[in-house]
């Protein structure tokens, strides 16, 4: 994460590419003020495990921490059939539907094509309806 310009890093991606994404300033103030809030705020990791490690990526052997936190908290607020991928297809439904444009969700997101945004993208008929009734 890079505070100052306001973006984080990501090393390993799907697609085997290193991609730099902006991140909103709610997420900047959040992940700033847990930095800040440990032991060492000057630098080292932002999320620390109940055992006071920092959580290490463990997806090739054993699972993954975001993935237990997650059904943690659904099955705390009796939500079911909700994935962490699902985050996905919620954030570029409502990017474009707060008037995003589709290149920048391409980018945002780390896709080459536009069959993507089209897998992913839900158009709720209400905000279709206002854009109806603005070209009219």
């Amino acid at each position: 994460m890079d505070f100052r310009a306001r973006v984080l890093r990501l090393p390993r991606t799907k697609s085997g590419r290193v991609r730099t994404v902006p991140m909103h300033r709610r997420v900047d103030a959040m992940l700033f003020g847990l930095w800040h809030a440990a032991s060492q705020p000057t630098r080292g990791p932002v999320f620390i495990s109940s055992k006071g490690k920092p959580y290490s990526d463990t997806r090739g052997h054993g699972g993954n921490p975001l993935a237990q936190a997650h059904a943690t908290a659904c099955a705390a607020a009796r939500v079911t059939g909700f994935r962490v991928h699902d985050w996905r297809h919620d954030f570029a439904t409502r990017f474009l539907a707060e008037g995003g444009d589709v290149r920048s969700l391409m980018q945002i997101m780390g896709w080459s094509s536009p069959r993507m945004v089209a897998r992913y993208v839900t158009y709720r008929v209400d905000p279709l309806a206002a854009v109806l009734e603005r070209v009219a």
